[in-house]
């Protein structure tokens, strides 16, 4: 599975998303204006077994806490939607360079030094923050201490 069908499966794929699997990055723009479901949401806090209070605490400082009103066919805004959509990202190269989903889901969660002893999840939240992130995972993957 390429990257991009990896992201597109951890924000629920074509059961959730209603939308064609994307070929590119750009197919990812009218998914994010759309809003993506609020079971990608869900989805992604159960794939990262964000279940307990640390973890859940964690990820919900960065996507916010479900409203009482949000219902399984309920949108997000684009700009939460555009939050999932990097977090699906960096679980998936996470994932490609740490070898597994569990392993990609400790390190998103834990603090790490090469950002400055932030968890990667604190720093989604921004552009540059994922730039970051995802630079650190490229050094991991070609062999340079971070």
């Amino acid at each position: 599975m390429d990257e991009l069908e990896n992201v597109y499966e951890s924000l629920g794929g074509s059961e959730v998303v209603p939308a064609s699997s994307p070929r590119t990055e750009m197919d990812f723009v009218a998914i994010i204006r759309n809003g993506l479901p609020v079971r990608s949401r869900e989805l992604l806090i159960e794939r990262l077994g964000a279940t307990d209070g640390k973890r859940r605490q964690l990820l919900e400082s960065f996507v916010g806490p479900p409203l009482p009103r949000q219902q399984a066919g309920d949108r997000l805004k684009a700009a939460e939607s555009e939050l999932l959509l990097r977090l699906a990202r960096v679980i998936a190269a996470a994932s490609d360079v740490l070898g597994s989903e569990q392993r990609a889901s400790e390190w998103i969660f834990n603090e790490n030094q090469a950002l400055g002893g932030a968890p990667p999840i604190r720093l989604l939240d921004t552009g540059i923050g994922f730039q970051e992130v995802m630079a650190v995972l490229h050094r991991i993957e070609h062999g340079v201490f971070s």
